[in-house]
């Protein structure tokens, strides 16, 4: 039976039960699915807009028992009713259809029993992972499905659920946050969030009401139609609308009609392909900015192409926290890091890669050479956020003119150096005042001639040559007389030190050396142990040798690989406490809060066969 409201009398029934505060307008048709009467539709709708003047986000529309009255008022017109602007219902209910609110129960306020929640939540993962079987699961055997927008259009038959769900995998449309209510037998309305790559990119998603019609506890209709869109159509529909009228005119029409969009899987991939484009320019063009923005410093101009609340990790902090975009922008300025000749590109659905050429003021002096970087970027809310990046604080590779200076304001100013880094050399303080410090002494380093000595391993590398050797006489040729004391421990004997490097496995290699003062040099030393090839990690160091003449009168290691500390020794020395806790003391002692080897044949003896055990139980569990 055909119902002969008109689409004001709806849109009233529709109000009259939607109340809203005295201070809000009553929505308009295009917020609850009906036809506008004064303007033509548009040929770029995606089913479920219409170009609208923007307007403030409007507040939450409770569910209540009204709206779903309204609602099955408005279905019961048709079997399929208006998804989308712009979308006529194309056919007629049975006789026995209701057609008039008077004649809609109303019922209670109850919860939807516990089979149609079932089904209705099984549905809606179906919907987000794009499984049409899935969803084919919680449905009769013929339903009548309007979940695309598009699906219904005049005179048309309901477009079949494979190209529905081809059509929104092509968006990721989604059914989010669904809150649902029974109103009639058979029928219960969901009010849903709509979410889709668009929203994605723009931050902005919008209500809609779906209403599931279910026989047996399977559903047998859906339909669905907008509630709250301006902000939507605004801030992302139409502007990719605009930008497809520009790049792509001649899809326009292969894409869409002025009853919503061509629904099968050729236009799905046209439009897969043109999303991809579109957020990806976009994306590119705020990678490109945020860049321009890091190498002037500009933390205003970076955070407006930075998404929301969404601040990147550039520098490091020592005590693990995220420092202000301020402090790590004035870090990096200190340094004079520049992120140079970007070149961007879209990677995947809402990414941005970037590679560039990066460097600063300490290997500009050192090498006067750049290296190769990258970041790559995630498009959400509006604008970007870095996910990952290979930039180290410290510039390019080898970080040895870096720890050089840092072991160089340690020797000249030992105050400031606990201002600017843990315990004067362990990490980063990153600060807008520790950054200021940074960059004087970064000035005087620069100028006090050090920098410009010239690199020699010479000794470095003969001394480590004659320790992997456990050659006695070669250190005995290499080294002063009075050198005895080495890695902090109680001064042991080169013969000690032999045994415990056979002991540990233990290899070392000279990586690159830079002079740290006259006739001192500062040297990257890769190191590999038993433990460290567990772990899989680096035990790297840095030693300052002194050297006079052909000897290395005197060598200290100031840092080790925090890396090491954490996944192997640590590790090591929990499960040695477990297992054997009566050998720790006799193997190890603290010297100046460490803990260092003892420098004895029978601590290397313990220490041997303990390594031996614990890579060999820890490997197989």
């Amino acid at each position: 039976m055909n119902d002969t409201r008109t689409d004001d009398e709806i849109a009233g029934l529709f109000a009259a039960a939607n109340p809203l505060p005295a201070h809000r307008s009553a929505p308009d048709r295009s917020e609850i699915g009906l036809p506008p009467t004064d303007e033509p539709a548009s040929d770029l709708d995606d089913g479920a807009l219409r170009p609208l003047p923007d307007a403030a986000p409007r507040e939450r529309w409770g569910l209540v028992v009204g709206v779903a009255a309204a609602v099955a008022l408005v279905v019961s017109l048709a079997v399929t009713t208006t998804v989308g602007e712009g979308e006529p219902a194309p056919a007629d209910e049975p006789d026995d259809t209701v057609s008039t609110l008077s004649t809609l129960p109303a019922p209670e306020p109850t919860a939807v029993d516990r089979a149609k929640a079932a089904t209705i939540d099984a549905f809606l993962e179906a919907i987000a992972r794009h499984d049409v079987d899935a969803a084919r699961q919680q449905t009769v055997a013929s339903p009548e499905l309007v979940i695309a927008p598009g699906a219904a259009k005049s005179g048309q038959p309901i477009a079949s659920l494979a190209d529905q769900f081809t059509w929104m995998e092509a968006f990721d449309w989604r059914w989010d946050d669904a809150e649902c209510e029974p109103f009639t037998e058979g029928r219960v309305a969901c009010e849903i969030r709509i979410r889709n790559r668009l929203t994605d990119f723009s931050g902005v998603d919008y209500l809609a009401l779906a209403v599931f019609g279910f026989v047996d506890d399977r559903i047998a209709t859906v339909t669905h139609f907008t509630r709250s869109s301006r902000s939507y159509s605004s801030a992302a529909f139409q502007p990719y609308a605009q930008w497809m009228e520009e790049h792509h005119p001649d899809d326009v029409s292969r894409l869409w009609s002025d009853q919503g969009p061509h629904l099968n899987a050729e236009t799905a991939a046209i439009m897969d392909a043109r999303l991809t484009e579109y957020v990806g320019q976009i994306g590119e063009e705020l990678a490109y900015e945020f860049i321009a923005a890091v190498n002037d410093g500009d933390a205003e101009a970076a955070r407006a192409v930075l998404a929301p609340d969404r601040t990147p990790q550039l520098v490091w902090d020592e005590n693990g926290s995220l420092p202000t975009l301020e402090a790590q922008l004035a870090w990096l300025g200190a340094f004079h890091t520049t992120w140079d000749a970007p070149q961007c590109a879209a990677t995947r659905p809402n990414s941005v890669a970037c590679e560039f050429r990066y460097g600063n003021r300490l290997s500009q002096a050192q090498h006067g050479q750049t290296e190769p970087g990258s970041v790559t970027f995630r498009i959400v809310d509006g604008g970007i956020e870095m996910t990952r990046g290979t930039v180290p604080a410290d510039g390019p590779p080898p970080a040895t003119t870096y720890d050089a200076f840092i072991y160089w304001v340690n020797a000249t100013d030992p105050e400031t150096a606990h201002r600017i880094w843990t315990n004067g050399d362990e990490g980063e303080i990153v600060t807008e005042a520790s950054a200021s410090l940074l960059d004087e002494q970064l000035s005087e380093f620069l100028a006090s001639g050090v920098v410009d000595l010239q690199p020699d391993d010479a000794a470095a590398s003969r001394l480590v040559t004659a320790l992997n050797e456990r050659d006695a006489d070669a250190l005995a040729a290499t080294v002063d007389d009075d050198l005895d004391a080495i890695d902090g421990w109680a001064r042991p004997t080169w013969s000690e030190m032999a045994t415990w490097l056979d002991a540990n496995g233990e290899s070392w290699k000279v990586k690159a050396c830079h002079p740290v003062a006259e006739n001192a040099q500062g040297c990257e030393i890769d190191v590999e142990d038993a433990l460290s090839r567990f772990a899989g990690v680096e035990k790297n160091r840095f030693a300052v040798l002194e050297v006079g003449g052909d000897v290395v009168t005197a060598f200290s290691i100031t840092t080790q690989s925090d890396a090491y500390a954490e996944r192997a020794l640590r590790p090591f020395l929990d499960w040695l406490r477990t297992n054997h806790p009566d050998d720790v003391d006799e193997v190890w002692q603290e010297v100046d809060g460490a803990l260092v080897p003892r420098p004895t044949a029978r601590a290397a003896e313990l220490h041997a066969r303990h390594v031996a055990e614990y890579t060999t139980t820890e490997g197989e569990s």
